[in-house]
Parts: C-alpha cells; structure tokens; sequence
C-alpha cells in the first residue's frame, strides 16, 4: 500500500471507527460530502489545512493518517508506558 492508498484507508477506518457517516465528517470539517467520498477512495488528497481539519474531526493527530493503524497503537501504548513511568 503506498501512502495515497494509506492516507484514503486510514481516514475510512477512523471515521468508521467513531460511527460517523462521510456526511457528518464532512459537516464537521466544512468540506464537502463530495470530497469526503473521493478521499476515502483515492481520487482526491486534501491540502494540509483541511488533513488537519479531518485529523481534528476524528479525534487523532494528523500524522496518524499516515502511518498504520498497527504503528499508531504501538505509538500510542509506548507513550502511555513512558507517562505512566514518569508519574504524568
């Protein structure tokens, strides 16, 4: 999978993973259904305001769009690890 493919992918899996239609994502990005449908399928990339429009939308920082979902679970249980070894 390259990273266009990626990209289109994880913004499927994370919408569908918060139980949202394309049509409330859109709504709470300000882009259009239209747009949101040709992301996930790869016929459209947005520009990096409306990655973090989408990223905000999801409940996930923009970076993880970009990698797998695997490496951002791994990124995010070895971040709870060093906070709770820290005490924060």
């Amino acid at each position: 999978m390259n990273a266009y493919e990626l990209f289109s992918y994880n913004v499927r899996y994370y919408r569908e993973r918060i139980h949202a239609s394309q049509e409330d994502l859109a709504w709470s990005t300000q882009l259009s259904t239209s747009f949101i449908s040709k992301v996930e399928r790869g016929l459209s990339y947005p520009n990096f305001k409306s990655i973090v429009k989408i990223a905000d939308a999801l409940g996930i920082p923009a970076f993880a769009l970009f990698v797998t979902v695997e490496e951002y679970q791994v990124m995010q249980e070895s971040r709870i690890r060093v906070h709770e070894e820290i005490g924060v």
